[in-house]
């Protein structure tokens, strides 16, 4: 009886192996080394705490500031914002 246990136990520590294996190769093709379970398309985002961030998308938008209106707008994946203000300014 205790050897069966143990050897289910071992065969669901193969089968963990192995897909973690599979993940691992998933990051390793993904070319800024980033895969997200929940969404593909997004990436990790830096946060204002050392250390904190959080899986999502970086949006910027440019608002017409006498009507309020949002007048352009532009969602990435990156984790930065430093290329999009020349973008909104166009």
């Amino acid at each position: 009886m205790r050897t069966s246990r143990l050897n289910e136990r071992i065969e669901a520590l193969r089968q963990q192996m192995r897909s973690l294996q599979a993940m691992a190769k998933n990051v390793e093709l993904a070319p800024d080394r980033q895969v997200s379970l929940t969404d593909p398309d997004a990436r990790a985002m830096a946060t204002h705490g050392k250390g904190t961030g959080l899986v999502g998308y970086n949006v910027q938008a440019a608002v017409d500031t006498d009507s309020h209106i949002v007048v352009a707008h532009e969602v990435t994946n990156l984790g930065h914002d430093r290329t999009q203000l020349a973008n909104m300014g166009r």
